[in-house]
């Protein structure tokens, strides 16, 4: 849309530059953040420009999704854990603000957490782990669900490995996995190897 060309070799939903990392874990200033892509793409464009061009990825969510967490956090805990940074975030909300009211989006939710505050993201394992621990979540009535076809997905694999290492440390017990773990993947092998009960 601003006739930059190459973006993709800087950002894609897939992959993205170190910049973004810095971005996304607040260690960067969204002027840094400017300044970083004016130089990349040799390009004068001013803030406001470039702060529209970023935030037209945003999509917003659908009303009913929020009212199904609602609707879940009357019987369980609610937590939002989002990479995000500082520019999508006041511009998400807003959005959000006007489409169905900030505080309503916010309340489905024990406590939203977004990667640019807390200074760490997705997938890396310590991201979720710190969650657990700073709302104390209780490890023997904590259930991961690992999402995998194959189970060999990188990120996801690693972000299992970390969660079972937190939940051996807290219970003491290495066969933790059989039923705090189910698994939804065609790889049964992998997934008992992993320690996941086959009937899970």
């Amino acid at each position: 849309a601003l006739g930059l060309s190459d973006f993709n070799s800087l950002y894609t939903k897939a992959a993205q530059n170190p910049l973004f990392d810095l971005l996304e874990t607040g260690k960067i200033s969204n002027e840094g953040f400017y300044d970083e892509i004016r130089a990349h793409f040799e390009t004068q464009l001013d803030n406001c420009t470039l702060e529209a061009a970023w935030n037209s990825i945003l999509t917003g969510i659908p009303k009913g999704r929020i009212v199904l967490i609602h609707q879940l956090k009357t019987k369980k805990r609610t937590f939002l854990l989002s990479n995000t940074n500082a520019i999508h975030v006041a511009a998400f909300e807003r959005m959000i603000d006007r489409e169905m009211g900030l505080d309503h989006y916010r309340s489905a939710f024990e406590k939203v957490h977004y990667s640019n505050e807390i200074g760490i993201k997705k997938p890396d394992p310590k991201t979720f782990l710190a969650l657990c621990e700073w709302h104390h979540l209780e490890p023997e009535r904590t259930l991961f669900i690992v999402a995998s076809k194959t189970f060999t997905t990188q990120e996801t694999m690693a972000n299992a490995e970390a969660a079972r290492t937190w939940l051996v440390q807290k219970l003491g017990d290495p066969n933790c996995t059989q039923k705090h773990f189910v698994a939804l993947s065609t790889h049964a092998e992998k997934v008992q190897a992993f320690g996941i009960s086959a009937k899970n």
